[in-house]
């Protein structure tokens, strides 16, 4: 099957409606960017859908635009939606194989991407044969299981990338949790050879040393390319939500430092790895 391109999300269609009213207006891209204050990139970006405009910089491309006020009110709630959007997973696949290359996507423009897994071992971590039994467990409808594990180890290159760097914290619960049969030993040890990566830093919190309720994972992406939006990700069973107000992205980033300082590092997650895996036999 041949992947199309994603589906449109909020950010996406606002940044096209913004465009069209622009286009209507007879303005060009750089006569709204002197008009709103802002740069010429800015502006392309915000019409690509790879940032959201505040509101106090929506009300300045309203004025640029001389919009109407039932206009004006429609991109506000379309930025509202936008700020917090959630996207069914059955959804995200439509008219594609699978839903890897979304994540890629957004890790390729983040300069530091922080992930929280509770449940399982981070994708980025995962074995070929770890990522099949846990897809084909999650049995998300009309994905191909095959495409999207080539997907995920396509993603793991980002690990040996000196530009970005990944910052993954998961639990001993997570890492005692097998998705198949006879797939967490060489797991394990997949975790244990990426401890100490230079561009890797892999925490584990043992058990019983949770520093709050644990309630989902997540991953914040930050140091975005030029002045794209910092961005938090929530996988749910059904749908993935996307977060861009800066005081959410900020809050899951101090939810991530609390998780951090509670995690082993190092040797420490070494030993903590091979005590799990010795536990195994």
């Amino acid at each position: 099957m041949t992947d199309a391109k994603p589906r449109t999300t909020a950010r996406m269609y606002l940044g096209t409606e913004l465009q069209r009213l622009r286009v209507m207006a007879g303005l060009s891209q750089r006569d709204v960017a002197t008009r709103v204050g802002t740069g010429h990139a800015t502006v392309l970006r915000t019409e690509r859908g790879d940032r959201i405009p505040p509101l106090p910089e929506l009300a300045k491309w309203g004025d640029a635009l001389s919009l109407d006020e039932a206009t004006r009110r429609r991109l506000e709630r379309l930025a509202d939606t936008a700020f917090s959007e959630a996207q069914s997973w059955r959804d995200a696949i439509r008219g594609r194989s699978h839903a890897q290359d979304d994540e890629q996507a957004l890790e390729a423009s983040s300069g530091r991407i922080s992930i929280l897994s509770l449940a399982v071992a981070p994708g980025l971590l995962q074995t070929a044969s770890y990522a099949t039994a846990l897809f084909d467990l999650l049995a998300t409808p009309g994905q191909d299981t095959s495409a999207a594990v080539a997907g995920r180890m396509r993603r793991q290159e980002i690990l040996y990338d000196p530009a970005h760097h990944v910052d993954l914290v998961t639990t001993e619960e997570a890492l005692r949790f097998s998705p198949g049969p006879g797939v967490l030993p060489a797991q394990l040890d997949r975790i244990a050879s990426l401890i100490g990566l230079p561009t890797v830093t892999v925490g584990i919190v043992p058990a019983g040393a949770a520093p709050v309720p644990a309630q989902h994972s997540f991953t914040v992406y930050t140091d975005r390319d030029e002045d794209a939006d910092d961005l938090t990700t929530i996988e749910l069973l059904t749908s993935r939500v996307t977060l861009s107000d800066p005081d959410d992205v900020a809050r899951y980033a101090r939810e991530f430092e609390l998780w951090r300082d509670a995690a082993l590092h190092g040797d420490q997650a070494v030993a903590l790895v091979r005590q799990i895996a010795s536990s195994l036999a």
